[in-house]
């Protein structure tokens, strides 16, 4: 019996002990931008994480100003944990995004225009109007993968 119950005790400990080690590394409920700035030619651009849900923690996104303006969308992660920085740098028509202080993604930095007018529905989620500003992009981000 009592054997049992060391034993019990044990496996609850360990069990404990692997949840919270699984807390800690996902970050769980740390929405936020995570790095916001203006590329060299003057483009705004931000980096932002979205907590969905503990089975697919982090939807990361990167958005960046078009030459009209316009905020696109660019997939950088999803079930990830939560990251704890983001660097961007540019080089020659790039953009470098670092995780955590190790490069993670390239991006071709957009070049082209858009009416937004004849954006297929499904698609329009994927462009945020000119007006709109970080914290504008860091609520719709939220609003878009919150949900999911």
């Amino acid at each position: 019996m009592k054997r049992t119950a060391i034993i019990l005790i044990f496996l609850v400990t360990l069990f404990l002990g692997v949840i919270a080690t699984w807390l800690v590394s996902i970050r769980p409920w740390q929405s936020k931008v995570l790095a916001q700035g203006y590329s060299p030619e003057g483009r705004e651009y931000c980096v932002v994480q979205t907590f969905r849900d503990l089975v697919e923690p982090y939807q990361v996104s990167f958005y960046i100003r078009d030459l009209d303006g316009i905020w696109r969308w660019n997939y950088l992660e999803h079930e990830d944990n939560g990251w704890k920085s983001a660097r961007v740098s540019f080089h020659e028509g790039t953009v470098r995004i670092e995780r955590n202080g190790v490069q993670f993604r390239e991006i071709e930095v957009p070049n082209d225009q858009v009416d937004l007018s004849t954006i297929l529905p499904g698609y329009r989620d994927r462009y945020c109007d000119s007006g709109f500003s970080v914290d504008d992009i860091f609520a719709f981000h939220n609003q878009k993968y919150e949900d999911r």
